[in-house]
């Protein structure tokens, strides 16, 4: 009776040690790395005037990207965009995002517009790589210069209020007399 019981014991220790090696291996795999996952977190722009050209408006592009994955990215180029042309050839960006990590990219750009659409793009380097949701993608943003920015820093509308409340307040004042 006592040789039935060790055996019966043996075998109910094997077989939890089966059953934990068993959910090891399962844990294991399903704790498995996430592959990068690039995303636009942020694009902003700023305009600033030119001394020696005027009559374009230029701007600082800045383009945020994060890697919310647990591994580093594949080589991405990041560039703007316009009509299917890089516009800032000479700034585009090739670089690596690692995992978790966040990295900000500025483009200088100029144009004679006020208002105009260009993508924010982000492809994979190597040619070769098919693009994935996961390590490319485009944003389409519309840059816009409010003209009546630039007359703010000229006193003429203000003066022309406050000359204008003065001549107001004479009729006003003057007839308050008469009566």
């Amino acid at each position: 009776m006592g040789a039935i019981r060790t055996k019966r014991l043996t075998l109910a220790f094997s077989g939890v040690i089966c059953l934990m090696f068993f959910a090891s291996i399962v844990s294991e795999l399903s704790a498995a790395e996430e592959p990068a996952q690039l995303s636009l977190t942020d694009v902003s722009y700023s305009c600033y005037k030119a001394e020696f050209n005027p009559s374009k408006f230029y701007y600082y592009i800045n383009v945020t990207l994060y890697n919310s994955g647990d591994e580093p990215s594949i080589p991405i180029d990041v560039m703007i965009i316009e009509d299917g042309h890089s516009i800032c050839p000479e700034e585009f960006h090739n670089v690596s995002i690692d995992a978790q990590e966040q990295k900000t990219f500025t483009f200088n750009w100029c144009t004679p517009f006020t208002s105009k659409a260009i993508d924010i793009a982000y492809i994979p380097s190597d040619l070769d790589l098919l693009p994935t949701e996961y390590n490319s993608g485009n944003q389409s943003i519309i840059i816009t210069y409010n003209l009546l920015q630039q007359n703010e820093q000229t006193p003429g509308f203000e003066l022309a209020i406050i000359i204008s409340s003065i001549i107001f307040l004479f009729i006003f004042f003057r007839k308050n007399r008469r009566r």
